[in-house]
């Protein structure tokens, strides 16, 4: 009867001690939820071989960035085995962080840490340490993001001047500018006989001009008013006489 008894306290304490573990793991999800709104979370169902929670972690438009796995425990020591355990949850869901909440901690422990590339901690920093790695992966995945969209845009560059398109564009650049220089070249050259035109016209006017004072002052006599725009230095009559001879 007293093996019985034993037996009987033994189950009792198992399940007492499962009881506060499922309360503690509901506990820890509700307040995981309310906190990150914007994540995904999956209860792994009591009997399958898994850890308590997979959290799913996602910006505010809804892209993942990454996932958690929580395991809650309300031992009345830390087991020596969980740690191999949620290690082989992280490569079977391919998550990136694992983290075991637990009412005793190992003595290496205070607050939390970090033992065999898992996060353990106590349930009262759970949030705290969620943050900071959910702020890793977020951070990640923009880096990430941001070097794809680089790469891709240097591909989209090169790939674009290497085509066909590209060299006519700018043939057609080219060919403009050539026809723009031509037309102004042969513009000035238009313009520049226009104004040799012009000007042999003007020296004609004024050597007429010039001769007809002449012949007129010729008659007249010193009577006739002098007109000083009329009296030219020797080297322009001399450069007139050859241009209109």
């Amino acid at each position: 009867m007293a093996k019985q008894v034993e037996e009987l306290r033994r189950k009792v304490d198992q399940g007492s001690q499962q009881i506060q573990g499922e309360v503690l793991e509901q506990d820890l999800r509700q307040i995981l939820e309310n906190e990150f709104q914007d994540d995904n979370f999956e209860d792994v169902p009591n009997g399958q071989p898994g850890s308590d929670i997979i959290e799913r972690v996602n910006l505010a438009n809804g892209a993942n960035c990454g996932s958690i796995i929580w395991e809650a425990k309300n031992p009345k020591s830390f087991g020596d085995g969980w740690l191999a355990k949620i290690c082989r949850d992280q490569r079977d869901n391919n998550a990136d962080f694992t983290i075991i909440v637990s009412t005793s901690l190992p003595k290496s422990v205070e607050g939390f840490n970090r033992m065999d590339g898992v996060w353990v901690t106590a349930r009262r920093h759970a949030v705290a340490l969620a943050k900071a790695l959910r702020q890793g992966l977020i951070d990640n995945r923009q880096i990430r993001l941001a070097n794809e969209d680089h790469d891709t845009k240097a591909d989209r560059v090169y790939a674009y001047i290497t085509t066909k398109e590209f060299h006519q564009r700018i043939t057609a650049v080219v060919e403009a500018y050539m026809a723009m220089r031509d037309s102004l070249d042969a513009e000035k050259r238009g313009t520049q006989r226009q104004w040799a035109k012009r000007e042999k016209e003007l020296d004609g006017l004024l050597v007429g001009t010039a001769r007809l004072y002449g012949d007129l002052q010729g008659i007249v006599g010193k009577s006739m008013p002098e007109v000083e725009a009329l009296r030219l230095s020797p080297p322009e009559i001399c450069d007139l006489r050859e241009k209109h001879p």
